[in-house]
């Protein structure tokens, strides 16, 4: 559709001028409404709706100065989010840097402030300990190796998973013990 300025939405089929900031504004906050986002996730949705680069980039800019857009605050709470959920610093790292365009530093800072290393291996654990049900059944290397690979999937080094592996094993089997001498 040559000399037809703006583009289409996906869903609607409406026209949006790529110049209309009010617009932008709107489906910025309609973004944001549902989960916080990174300023380059943002960018990266509102360029796809179809806006100008100087229209996001004015609308990104009042965000961060009204303090609705701030990557150090996503950082964090994406870092307690996957620490709670028993992941590795390294992986949280790599994900908020290729998924979200986290500079390192902040990245690093974000880590350093609010990950707990303790808190990730008891619920990689706890984890191993349910995923166990599922391994009845299979010898004992290879219950150790799964088990391991989960912890390794979640960004711990094999010598970490396996020690994890082992301690969840033992915890396992002592629980065991003290069930038969009842």
């Amino acid at each position: 559709m040559a000399g037809q300025r703006g583009s289409r939405t996906k869903k609607r089929g409406r026209r949006i001028d790529p110049e209309d900031i009010k617009s932008a504004f709107a489906a910025a906050y309609r973004l944001l409404i549902f989960r916080d986002r990174s300023e380059y996730e943002l960018r990266n949705r509102l360029l796809q709706k179809g806006y100008s680069a100087k229209t996001v980039q004015t609308v990104i800019e009042s965000l961060k100065n009204d303090g609705f857009l701030n990557d150090l605050e996503f950082a964090k709470s994406f870092v307690r989010t996957k620490n709670a959920r028993g992941l590795s610093p390294e992986l949280i790292f790599y994900k908020l840097k290729s998924q979200f365009g986290i500079d390192d530093e902040t990245a690093h800072s974000a880590i350093a402030s609010e990950y707990d290393r303790d808190r990730a291996v008891a619920e990689i654990k706890r984890l191993m300990g349910i995923k166990l049900s599922s391994l009845r059944g299979k010898k004992m290397d290879e219950i150790r190796r799964r088990l391991a690979a989960f912890a390794v999937r979640r960004g711990f080094s094999p010598s970490e998973a396996f020690e994890m592996a082992e301690q969840v094993m033992k915890s396992i089997a002592e629980g065991h013990q003290d069930e038969n001498n009842r």
